[in-house]
């Protein structure tokens, strides 16, 4: 098996599924494979002619989507693949991302239904998180540097759940009452770890902050909600969450 993107010095996926492997008992092994955009075509059909199957992280989840055979209903909602599973000579993509953000957010006890959530970003974990805010009830808000794009993910999300509450804004005119943040932009990994997503105290109202990022473990966007007593969470159980979904 392996993982495609684009970097990939930031990974904890192949030490993460090895343990995974050797925790139920499969001889198998694990590779992270950094594939520029332009390559993704050909790394998979030399992966589907080779593997089992292959996880794909930034920026390859959407992309993928037109190499494939079929799609679950999940990943086909929202245009959005990370696990992919070579059988028959056909290739059949999952998103189990979904799976590991909603079981996350269940482990720490947060609820989102009735919340005001902003969504930072449009991508395909952003994608993910906006689908699952939707289907809870969550008033959403998304934003980002391209309006276009966070339009195009609002207009994906009310088409995929009819009684979505979605909102676009600019930075500029974001709601002051939002009560939980979702991070779903690269902004402070590694090694740009001196980068917040946005700034905590912006919102007086403010429960939660949450963030896709994994390494560093506590992002500058988290340890600013930390020093302002708001609960936060990293990516961490989302990565693990939906690494043993996809095994």
């Amino acid at each position: 098996y392996a993982l495609f993107g684009w970097p990939l010095g930031h990974t904890m996926s192949p030490e993460l599924h090895a343990q995974l492997f050797e925790a139920s008992g499969q001889d198998a092994a694990y590779i992270g494979v950094a594939v520029p955009p332009d390559d993704l075509a050909e790394a998979f059909d030399l992966a589907k002619a080779k593997l089992r199957g292959i996880n794909c992280t930034i920026p390859h989840k959407k992309a993928v989507v037109e190499l494939l055979d079929g799609v679950d209903t999940a990943a086909r909602d929202l245009h959005s693949v990370n696990t992919v599973a070579f059988r028959d000579g056909k290739a059949i993509g999952y998103n189990t991302d979904i799976l590991g953000f909603s079981e996350s957010l269940a482990r720490d006890g947060v609820t989102l239904r009735g919340k005001k959530v902003l969504l930072l970003g449009y991508g395909g974990a952003a994608s993910v998180m906006a689908y699952h805010c939707a289907r809870e009830g969550a008033c959403l808000t998304i934003t980002g540097r391209n309006l276009e794009k966070a339009a195009a993910l609002q207009q994906q999300i009310a088409e995929a759940v009819p009684h979505a509450r979605v909102a676009v804004y600019s930075r500029r005119h974001i709601p002051r009452d939002i009560q939980i943040v979702l991070n779903s932009t690269p902004v402070g990994m590694y090694p740009n770890t001196g980068q917040a997503a946005v700034f905590p105290g912006t919102f007086p109202g403010l429960k939660w902050a949450v963030d896709i990022i994994y390494n560093p473990l506590r992002t500058n966007f988290l340890c600013q909600a930390k020093k302002a007593g708001i609960n936060y969470m990293s990516g961490l159980a989302m990565l693990v969450l939906q690494a043993v979904a996809a095994a």
